[in-house]
């Protein structure tokens, strides 16, 4: 193990809205459903200091049409975060921001969400697993490339 060149400062939540369905069928209660699940990434650098970084993440889920059941998601995180090795290339720390910072707030919000859904009335809601290497700009910047190649960048 060693440690990241990323570290969190501090986050916070800007926004949680969970909502369960309403007028809940007794035979979905405990059910869990399939859900369409989307995230939005926003990235700052502070300006007075190249290794400050601001990062927000917007959460978006909802029951996908197949499924009667399935909670409304809409969550907003807001992390600070800096990059430890003042040795790093300004590229290479932005690609360190791009993928881990959100990675490490996701997280923050996959316990948040479970936590509040398992005092619903349908399952708990576990946020699936993902990944954010796609918004490293040294991958966002290539035209055309491959989920493949996606897949293969490491951004420590």
């Amino acid at each position: 193990m060693i440690l990241s060149p990323l570290s969190l400062k501090n986050y916070f939540v800007t926004k949680l809205f969970i909502r369960a369905p309403d007028n809940i069928d007794p035979a979905h209660i405990g059910v869990e459903g399939s859900m369409n699940n989307s995230a939005t990434v926003e990235t700052a650098k502070n300006k007075n200091d190249k290794n400050d970084w601001r990062v927000a993440l917007k959460l978006s889920c909802a029951p996908s049409d197949k499924t009667p059941c399935g909670y409304v998601i809409d969550a907003e995180f807001v992390g600070f975060f800096q990059i430890l090795d003042p040795t790093i290339s300004d590229d290479r720390a932005a690609d360190i921001v791009a993928a881990n910072a959100p990675a490490m707030l996701y997280g923050a919000a996959r316990e948040l969400v479970l936590l509040v859904t398992g005092r619903g009335p349908l399952a708990p809601y576990i946020l699936p697993s993902v990944s954010f290497i796609d918004q490293m700009p040294s991958i966002k910047n290539k035209q055309n490339i491959s989920k493949e190649a996606v897949a293969k960048a490491v951004p420590l």
